[in-house]
């Protein structure tokens, strides 16, 4: 004759097994993918768009860096300079003169039309 043991609770735990689905959280959860795989190729969009941004904002830092560069090494930069242009009738030139500096910047000899004197309006 074998003994009846008797038992009890101990204690209640949750665990996480598997459960079967309904229909309806099936189509709960495919609603639930279509849109996650919307929203990643709207981040995927989002972040290639953010990149060509941050690659445009290197370049151009970049092309600011080797102009900077450039006149520091010259030692000079373009700038825009008043230039005088003067007709100098009795050698046939003409010269082009800086105003900031007095330097002559070009000299060329008058075409046929700048030889022609302007006439004086009286």
């Amino acid at each position: 004759m074998t003994k009846k043991i008797d038992t009890k609770i101990v204690r209640t735990e949750a665990r996480s097994l598997p459960v079967k689905l309904t229909d309806e959280e099936l189509r709960e959860r495919g609603d639930s993918l279509a849109q996650v795989i919307q929203n990643l190729r709207t981040e995927e969009d989002r972040q290639v768009d953010i990149k060509a941004q941050m690659k445009a904002r290197l370049a151009e830092l970049d092309a600011k860096k080797t102009q900077l560069a450039i006149t520091i090494s010259r030692r000079e930069e373009d700038r825009e300079v008043m230039v005088d242009t003067y007709h100098d009738y009795d050698r046939l030139k003409v010269e082009m003169v800086r105003q900031d500096t007095g330097e002559t910047i070009n000299s060329r000899r008058m075409t046929e039309a700048e030889q022609q004197l302007p006439l004086a309006m009286a």
